[in-house]
Parts: structure tokens; C-alpha cells; sequence
């Protein structure tokens, strides 16, 4: 999902406008293009080259050819054309930038960084839209608020997540300051803050953050609003990861039945991701077999939006790799991350995208009984999580299947240093399940060495409490445990 500018609902309209007869069609033309951005995924192009041809008659100043290419660039980013959809914001941007006008500015700014330093992982040309939303906020007290959370959320992708957490801490407390905790724009800013938290391991500080933000969107929009689907889903994906699975199960099903009843209002991505975070769920609960198939379509419905190398379709590969390693499959299971990590690594190279598909298909290869062709991969992993996210804890992710390595060659000592780091990470936060993989790494690589044998026990009984609260994901690891504590 890419960052809103202002909230649709919110948008203004304020302007500079010439005097004399023209002051009413001019008006007109500046508020129907608000209406178009705001409505930029469900229109068509002719609405779009209306209002260009309508500006260019009227001979409109800047400040009015800046909002009709803000409404170009909402509709080209609906339709995922992103280098049409940055061109026009650019255009936007300067002429709104040439009358003073700090809104539109603000809208065209934050969709530029979005595109260029967030998604297309171009940071050197983000820097002076980011720049400009710094200056907005102190000018601007007003607006101080969403430009605070870009900034966060542009420091969430550069793997700052102490900066993240500070900035979008101070968005949300200047909103609340100005009684705007009941905004949708204070609804985005929690939505990011709960993405910051759970980067950095704190998935759990993160649940309330998202429970309130869907309350605030609910408030506004209704409570079978088709806006509130994603929103159900990404509580769904969130309370996975702290081991609620009925409820997240729930969640995402009531967000299909909000996706049912609003069929023609959902773009075919935002119709496709609802899909692919449901299997996510479902095969979080063991039911695979559903999970591959509601993946699958998820996987074909990106395909025909965005085309066959798109990151989104490199997501559901992903996505269904891990569903398949749940069936047992895994030789379908290596072969979607394999086309996933082709896909990032033409996209995106050396990214945090590609260190996550290397430590699925590392897994997948230490499950196969593969060490040495999972230790490279799990190596690069470890070294690209490290390089691009210093301060989160996902690095830890590569840590099991070395120690898995490690075990088998009979070389558990290896370990212990890295190990021994995880651990301390891991404990400056909630154990949340991810981590549980790791401390039972741990437990076992001392056992097996021979070394503090309390400490190996306290942590395979940590591992074994959250593995005990994840019910069906967590039988099978939970057994291991057991197994391993009845020879200690």
C-alpha cells in the first residue's frame, strides 16, 4: 500500500485564485480535480483528460495545473504506471511550490517520497521532497502532523526504526495536541507507528495501535465501510504474529465479507492483497490446502494488474512458498521463492526483500537436509538484514537454520557467539513467536556443547510457552521441545 497524502476525506482546497469573472470556472475546475484525486481508482482516463484540456483552455495558472496533475498522478498510480504517476506529481509539486500553496505541496511531496525513496528504494532522489516536508513542519504547524509521518514512515524503509518510532511518536501526539485524534489522518499515522513496532519486535505494543486506528476509520467512514477490509487484514497478519489465531482468523474473515458486499469498490491489487493476506492467515491456522489456493488467485490477480515482475507478485510467490512448506510440499515450495528472489533480486538487489526470500529458501534447504547450499543463502540473509535494517530484529530470522546447520556438522560451538547476540536482541522486547525459533536454536546448541545447561533449559521453556499459545501452528514445535527437554 502506498503512503495517502492528505486523507481523501480531508483534502483541502485552499489555493491561490485570480480575481474576475474567471474566479467561479477556475473554482469549479480546482474542485472537481480534488474530487478526481480523491476518486483516482475508480475513474476513468477521459475524466482526467477533461480536466487537463479544461486548464489548458482556461489558460489556468500554476496553482491550478498543479492540482489537475495531482489528480493525473493519483489516477496513474491507481493503475500502477509509476514513472507517469511521478512525472505528474513532480509537475504538481513545482507548481504548487511556485504559488505557496503548503497543501498541495504537502500531497505531492509525500507521494513523491513514497514512490521514489519507499518503493522504488531511490533515496537520493527522495531527499529534497523530504527536506520540504521538514520545512512544513515547522512552518506549517498545522500540517506538522502528516509531515511528521512521512518522515517516519520514510525512516521505517530505511531500516531507522528508532528515528521511525520518534517521528511518528511526535505525529501522533502533535495530532492529539490539536484535537485531531479523530481524523483519518491520526488513523494513518497509528497504522504506521504499529508497522515501526512490529519491525522492531514489538508486535504486541502494535495490536492497540492498529485496534484504535480501525476505530477511528469505522467512526468516520461506517463499520462495513469497503475502505475498513485492508484494515481487518492487517490486524489479522499482526495478531498471527503474537500467536492469536482464531481471532486473527476473524479478522480476515469479516474483511472477505466486507470485500463481498463491495465487490465493484476494491481495485483489483487492493482485491488481490485481501486475498493473499487471507490464505497468509488460513495457513497460519494449518489449513494450507485453502491458504494455496486463495494465494494463487491472489498471485494471478497481480500478475494481470501490474505484470509477471512486479514486487507484488514476488510477495505472493513468497507468501505461498511458506504455504507450501505448511502442505509438506517443498519442491513447490522452492520453486516459488526461487522465482520470488529472481524477481527481487532484478528489482530490488541487496534489499531487506531479498534477505527475507533467502532465508525462506535457506529454511526450505535445512529442512531438505541441504546445509550446503542453505548456509550461503542464510549468510547473505543475515548480512543484507544487518546492512539494511541495523536497529530491528529480523536479522535474527536467518539465526535458527545456521544453528540447525551447525547442529548436524556437530559444530554447535560455532554458533553460540551469534546465538548469544540474538538472544539479547530478542529479550529487549516481548517474545513474539519468530523469536521462539530462535531461543530453542539456542537451548540446543548449548546442550549440545555442553555448556550452561540452566540457561539452555530457561530457554527452551520460553521457546515452549509460546509455542504452547499458537495452537495448531505451534504443535509440531512444540513436540520438538518436549522432546528435547525429556533427555535433559
Amino acid at each position: 500500500m502506498g503512503i495517502p497524502g492528505l486523507e481523501q476525506a480531508e483534502l483541502q482546497t485552499r489555493t491561490l485564485l485570480p480575481s474576475g469573472p474567471q474566479l467561479a470556472q477556475l473554482t469549479q475546475l480546482m474542485d472537481r480535480s480534488a474530487t478526481a484525486y480523491m476518486q483516482a481508482a475508480t475513474i476513468s482516463e477521459d475524466v482526467i483528460v477533461g480536466l487537463e484540456r479544461e486548464a489548458e483552455a482556461m489558460r489556468a495558472g500554476p496553482g491550478i495545473v498543479a492540482f489537475v496533475a495531482l489528480a493525473r498522478g493519483g489516477f496513474e498510480r491507481a493503475r500502477g504506471q509509476r514513472a507517469a504517476a511521478i512525472t505528474a506529481y513532480e509537475h504538481a509539486y513545482y507548481g504548487a511550490a511556485a504559488t505557496g500553496d503548503s497543501e498541495t505541496v504537502l500531497n505531492a511531496a509525500i507521494q513523491l517520497v513514497d514512490l521514489l525513496g519507499i518503493e522504488g528504494g531511490d533515496a537520493s532522489r527522495a531527499i529534497p521532497y523530504l527536506r520540504q516536508l521538514h520545512a512544513i513542519a515547522i512552518l506549517r504547524p498545522d500540517l506538522a502532523p502528516i509531515a511528521y509521518q512521512v518522515i517516519g514512515v520514510t525512516a521505517t524503509a530505511r531500516g531507522d526504526l528508532p528515528g521511525a518510532i520518534a517521528y511518528l511518536t511526535r505525529a501522533k501526539q502533535l495530532a492529539e495536541d490539536a484535537d485531531g485524534s479523530g481524523t483519518l489522518a491520526y488513523a494513518q499515522t497509528l497504522f504506521s507507528l504499529a508497522i515501526a513496532y512490529e519491525l522492531a519486535g514489538r508486535a504486541r505494543d502494535a495490536v492497540p495501535l492498529i485496534e484504535r486506528a480501525i476505530a477511528v476509520r469505522a467512526a468516520v467512514l461506517g463499520v462495513d465501510a469497503p475502505e475498513l477490509a485492508a484494515d481487518h487484514y492487517n490486524l489479522g497478519l499482526l495478531l498471527i504474529s503474537v500467536g492469536e489465531i482464531d481471532r486473527a482468523t476473524r479478522e480476515v474473515e469479516h474483511a472477505a465479507a466486507i470485500d463481498a458486499r463491495w465487490p465493484e469498490r476494491r481495485p483489483p491489487i487492493e482485491r488481490a492483497t485481501g486475498l493473499l493476506d487471507h490464505g497468509a492467515v488460513l495457513a497460519a491456522g494449518a489449513r494450507y490446502d485453502e491458504a494455496v489456493e486463495l494465494e494463487t488467485q491472489a498471485l494471478l490477480g497481480f500478475a494481470a494488474a501490474e505484470g509477471e515482475d512486479s514486487l507484488d507478485v514476488a510477495l505472493a510467490l513468497s507468501t505461498l512458498a511458506s504455504a507450501h512448506i505448511g502442505q509438506g510440499d517443498y519442491r513447490r515450495a522452492a520453486a516459488a521463492i526461487g522465482e520470488a528472489l529472481a524477481i527481487y533480486e532484478r528489482r530490488h538487489p541487496d534489499s531487506l526483500d531479498v534477505a527475507s526470500a533467502l532465508a525462506v529458501s535457506g529454511k526450505i534447504q535445512v529442512d531438505l537436509g541441504r546445509c550446503d547450499r542453505a548456509r550461503p543463502m542464510l549468510r547473505r540473509a543475515l548480512r543484507l538484514f544487518r546492512t539494511g535494517e541495523p536497529t530491528g530484529v529480523r536479522w535474527t530470522a536467518a539465526i535458527s537454520g545456521l544453528a540447525g546447520c551447525a547442529l548436524e556438522a556437530g559444530r554447535p560451538t560455532e554458533m553460540l557467539p551469534e546465538l548469544a547476540e540474538a538472544d539479547h536482541a530478542l529479550h529487549a522486547f516481548p517474545l513474539e513467536p519468530f523469536g521462539a525459533d530462535v531461543l530453542f536454536a539456542y537451548a540446543r546448541c548449548l546442550g549440545a556443547a555442553q555448556r550452561d545447561p540452566a540457561l539452555a533449559r530457561a530457554r527452551a521453556l520460553e521457546a515452549r510457552a509460546v509455542y504452547a499459545g499458537l495452537g495448531e501452528l505451534g504443535r509440531a514445535r512444540l513436540a520438538a521441545v518436549d522432546r528435547w527437554l525429556a533427555h535433559r
